[in-house]
C-alpha cells in the first residue's frame, strides 16, 4: 500500500469542517485509475494507537 507523501487538513467542500487532502506518489497510488474519473477510495490508517478506516468517493488529478 502506498504511503501518503503529506497529509493536509483544510474545508474542501466549504461545509465548515476540515478534510484530510492526501497527497500519494502518482506511480503507485492511482496507476491503474483514470484522470478526473469519480473514483471510490478506501483508507485504512493508525493514529498512535487508534485504527481508523475510511471510505470516500474522489476525483483523481495526475
Amino acid at each position: 500500500m502506498p504511503k501518503p507523501l503529506k497529509v493536509e487538513f483544510m474545508d474542501v467542500n466549504k461545509d465548515g469542517l476540515k478534510d484530510a487532502v492526501f497527497t500519494f506518489p502518482i506511480k503507485t497510488a492511482v496507476a491503474f485509475t483514470v484522470p478526473d474519473v469519480d473514483t471510490e477510495l478506501y483508507l485504512w490508517t493508525k493514529v498512535g494507537k487508534k485504527q481508523l478506516a475510511g471510505y470516500d468517493i474522489v476525483k483523481i488529478k495526475k
